[in-house]
């Protein structure tokens, strides 16, 4: 959301110092809405005003946090997904040598 937009919907402008937290809130407190959360963040601000943002900042950037490892995690599942699919087609892995005779898998 850019700075002006959520200024027509609190009807009030904001300095840039504040904003910039609103906006991470907006973008990453998992009980924001992903399809009302311009509307709802707007309604917090004309409610509560900034410093509520304030106080959403450290559970907004854990979840910011998670989702960043999450994604990490789910690249590394599709990197040994992709590389177990070209097992079953028979290619043989780099790491593979020297392990034939052993007691592994």
């Amino acid at each position: 959301m850019q700075k002006q937009e959520f200024e027509a919907l609190a009807g009030k402008e904001v300095p840039d110092r504040d904003y910039r937290v609103i906006e991470y809130v907006y973008q990453f407190h998992p009980l924001i809405s992903e399809t009302s959360g311009k509307e709802e963040v707007a309604e917090l601000w004309k409610s509560f005003g900034t410093p509520i943002f304030y106080d959403m900042l450290p559970r907004a950037r854990a979840a910011d946090r998670l989702e960043s490892q999450i994604r990490s995690v789910r690249m590394q599942l599709e990197a040994l997904q992709e590389q177990y699919r070209r097992l079953k087609d028979g290619e043989m892995p780099e790491d593979a040598a020297g392990m034939e005779g052993t007691d592994e898998g």
